[in-house]
């Protein structure tokens, strides 16, 4: 199963760009996959995400209407070294965002992803199910206007769940995936415009790649609000 290596997130109100200067460890068959979660009051989007000048691949997104959106972006082999994370949206923030990555060691360099799933609006606890396969690793990202907290369901493991001036909360998690499909879920403590989304990360054919510094190197984030 991939290994998930270092991991963080930053959030920031009515900005335009999220810059985060990551340290970034030289792993084997590694992915950067990244969930940005957006209270887009003015239909605001992701409109770049690179990797030290590199562009991310878009992979999906989903939206309810103009209070959240959750996007994935992703990145096969990144360059190791002390670069910056720069997510530019297509306009300045009428409100907040959140960014936050994994760096996934272990992971199929020419088919990285499953099948992308999402869930607008749904009711607590909201509920996906990522298509999966045994071996795979789940990641979840999740976005709600005015929920006061995401509380994960069982197996999983956030990576982060924090909000932005108690108006933007967001979580981002993995959980080990199961044959056919793996469920991701929240259980909010308020409900209000909330989107869930997910992805399985495949395992490379010789099975989980071994980091090669930095194991379970946590990259702290600095708060920009």
């Amino acid at each position: 199963m991939p290994t998930v290596e270092q991991y963080g997130h930053q959030g920031c109100d009515g900005c335009t760009t999220i810059n985060q200067t990551i340290n970034l460890g030289a792993y084997a068959n590694s992915l950067l996959i990244v969930g940005v979660s957006i209270n887009n009051n003015d239909y605001e989007y992701v409109d770049s995400l690179q990797w030290n000048g590199t562009d991310l691949t878009f992979l999906d997104s989903d939206t309810t209407d103009d209070d959240s959106r959750v996007e994935i972006w992703y990145l096969v082999n990144p360059e190791a070294g002390n670069y910056t994370l720069s997510c530019t949206f297509n306009s300045s923030l009428n409100d907040q965002a959140i960014v936050g990555y994994l760096v996934v060691s272990g992971v199929d360099q020419d088919t990285p992803l499953g099948a992308f799933e999402s869930l607008s609006e749904g009711s607590s606890p909201i509920s996906i199910n990522v298509p999966s396969d045994e071996g795979d690793l789940v990641f979840g990202c999740t976005c709600g206007e005015t929920v006061d907290s995401f509380s994960p369901g069982s197996g999983q493991t956030d990576y982060w769940n924090d909000n932005v001036v108690s108006t933007t909360y967001a979580a981002g998690c993995t959980k080990a995936g199961a044959a056919t499909s793996t469920t991701i879920s929240y259980t909010l403590g308020s409900q209000d415009h909330t989107v869930l989304a997910g992805v399985a990360i495949k395992p490379a054919a010789a099975g989980g790649g071994q980091p090669m510094s930095l194991r379970g190197k946590q990259v702290p984030f600095l708060r920009s609000w």
